[in-house]
């Protein structure tokens, strides 16, 4: 091949498409929140791929997709505090398990500080 022909081509998107997001959707926060969107679809379907499997796969990634899924909640947490990101949005970003899942997740979608998250996080003996 030609090295021209590794340039990048345009892409053709559908009418369909182009209707659903605009530019204006794609500005830093709608991106990360497509961004967290996806990667919790991702983890509950591997969690639940895991689970189907059962024996020792399920009973290790159990735990190790549990500790991510938890992660990823306070990471999202600490990150939204102070932007337009409503408690209702933050909630949705959470993975559907984990050890924070839900009681947890009600603590942090309604933190406004990092005291609130480290108040809330010393509740679960892992995680003190």
């Amino acid at each position: 091949m030609e090295p021209k022909e590794y340039q990048p081509a345009p892409i053709y998107t559908a009418p369909s498409y182009s209707e659903c997001i605009t530019s204006e959707d794609l500005d830093d926060m709608n991106i990360e929140i497509m961004r967290n969107t996806l990667y919790k679809a991702y983890l509950e379907d591997f969690y639940g791929f895991c689970q189907k499997l059962g024996g020792a796969t399920a009973e290790i990634m159990s735990d190790l997709l549990s500790f991510e899924a938890d992660r990823r909640a306070v990471n999202i947490t600490i990150n939204s505090i102070g932007t337009e990101l409503t408690r209702e949005d933050r909630k949705k970003l959470y993975s559907n398990f984990g050890l924070l899942y839900p009681y947890g997740h009600e603590e942090l979608a309604i933190c406004e500080d990092i005291d609130q998250v480290r108040g809330a996080m010393e509740k679960y003996p892992p995680y003190q």
